[in-house]
């Protein structure tokens, strides 16, 4: 039962002034897209790839679902699959410039929410798949350290670990006491904030970029599994419109992936058969949670179904990272269950 809730706020302008806040963000998007293209000018045409292929994906993506019915949604759309393509690049390599993205990007957000009704949820589909493409980008694109495994490994990852949990245990309960929507809004708040104070350590900042570093395993690129994270996240609220699948989507990333890398690490290692650097017991540990998640959410059937789908999809060497596969499995599986009537896709 919800204890409280955010008012949904949508605000009349005059159509004048509509239009010159509408035309100012065009401005500002031009001019990031612009000053982006004169960063980046030494790659030639490589660097302009992610916004291609976010704009391409976004365009299907909302026109698909029949938001976009006017040149201002259509403009809003544009605008967000290059903001979020653009981020992740300058994540952490050019903190002045992604700090200022982002801020345009919060303060465009803002509006959006404030005057158009329902268009929010688009918003999060666009920061995964913007963000998906500027990830996959600046992953082929820069040079990558060597992966290697010092004696903090463990540690790093047992920190980590302990980061995602905590974040679970925040966001999922405001979900029980503020509604599916506020609940929304508020992790896509969380996600926004983490995005912030990560790029922080791009500024050097002593005890900031020590603190960001310390989660980060080495051998991978800053921010690399952190806005993974962030990607599975907003697929799932962005995708999702059924509140008890929804859950189920942040416990598999919040509880289940953390936990199979706790028990695996710490158990006796039996490594699987297609994929050796996977233990049995991680994934067992894995589907473990996603079912007791599930039994109570979605019942036994889908509870065994998500649970082993899941955690065979988390156990395998895939090219991209496991928060993405895990989202992108369980949001397939949910359309389709869902579009055969086996589950509402839709929900309070």
């Amino acid at each position: 039962m919800k204890m409280f809730a955010l008012p949904l706020m949508f605000i009349q302008f005059p159509p004048a002034t509509f239009y010159l806040i509408n035309a100012l963000f065009a401005v500002a998007t031009a001019m990031i897209l612009v000053e982006y293209a004169f960063d980046f000018r030494h790659r030639r045409g490589f660097a302009s790839l992610p916004i291609i292929a976010s704009l391409i994906t976004a365009a299907f993506v909302v026109v698909a679902s029949g938001y976009y019915l006017t040149l201002a949604y259509l403009y809003l759309t544009i605008s967000f699959a290059i903001i979020f393509s653009i981020l992740p690049i300058y994540y952490m390599t050019r903190p002045n410039r992604f700090s200022l993205v982002l801020l345009f990007a919060i303060i465009q957000a803002v509006y959006t929410y404030n005057v158009y009704n329902g268009i929010w949820i688009a918003i999060m589909q666009i920061f995964g798949i913007g963000t998906f493409y500027g990830l996959l980008y600046r992953f082929y694109s820069e040079k990558r350290p060597r992966p290697s495994r010092s004696r903090k490994f463990k540690s790093v990852e047992i920190s980590r670990d302990i980061v995602h949990i905590f974040l679970g245990i925040i966001i999922i309960p405001m979900f029980f006491l503020t509604g599916q929507v506020t609940a929304k809004y508020i992790t896509v708040a969380l996600v926004f904030l983490g995005y912030f104070y990560n790029n922080i350590g791009g500024f050097r900042f002593g005890s900031i970029q020590k603190m960001v570093k310390n989660l980060e395993r080495e051998g991978t690129l800053h921010g690399y599994g952190a806005l993974h994270l962030a990607i599975g996240v907003m697929f799932v609220l962005g995708f999702v419109h059924n509140f008890h699948m929804t859950l189920l989507g942040l416990i598999a990333l919040f509880f289940a992936d953390p936990m199979a890398t706790i028990v695996g690490m710490n158990a006796k290692r039996i490594p699987l058969i297609y994929n050796r650097k996977k233990s049995l017991f991680g994934s067992l540990a894995y589907a473990l949670v996603v079912f007791v998640g599930g039994y109570f959410l979605v019942g036994p059937f889908f509870a065994v179904l998500f649970a082993f789908a899941l955690a065979f999809i988390e156990s395998m060497d895939l090219p991209v990272d496991d928060n993405f596969s895990v989202a992108v499995a369980m949001i397939a599986i949910y359309l389709v269950a869902g579009s055969l009537g086996y589950i509402p896709l839709l929900s309070p």
